[in-house]
């Protein structure tokens, strides 16, 4: 009677082995699997940071250039390096800022002579320009 049920045992047991085998293997092929799509997921979204960050900053200076002022296009990619970012929103210039508070207090430093805001247009713009500064790029670049 006990050598019936050995038989029946270990035939349970490695059915039971068999399963725990299979479970472990699952779980560690779906980790193999997924760990590079999660990599090239993060890799995607930083590059449409990067593409997003560039495409505002290109924005803004169509912008002041077609406002009239005149734009070295050598000097682009210097005025897209020199862009910062403030809420979510790309500054080139003075003129990006659309708050009072943080047009007058330059938040994110993009001028070097500081930004005033200008009440009768709502807008903020340079605050002062001597005419040495007139073409002058932030960080002392001539264009």
């Amino acid at each position: 009677m006990f050598k019936d049920k050995r038989g029946i045992l270990d035939d349970v047991f490695d059915y039971l082995f068999l399963v725990l085998v299979g479970i472990f293997m699952l779980f560690f092929l779906s980790n193999f699997l997924n760990a590079p799509i999660e990599n090239g997921k993060e890799f995607s979204l930083k590059n449409l940071a990067k593409f997003h960050y560039q495409e505002s900053a290109i924005q803004n200076i169509r912008v002041q250039e077609s406002s009239g002022l005149q734009i070295n296009h050598q000097n682009v990619e210097h005025l897209m390096q020199q862009s910062k970012v403030l809420g979510g929103k790309v500054i080139t210039s003075c003129s990006d800022y659309f708050s009072r508070v943080d047009c007058t207090a330059d938040a994110v430093k993009i001028s070097t002579t500081g930004c005033a805001w200008n009440s009768e247009i709502n807008r903020c713009s340079l605050a002062f320009k001597e005419p040495a500064e007139i073409g002058r790029l932030p960080g002392g670049v001539s264009s």
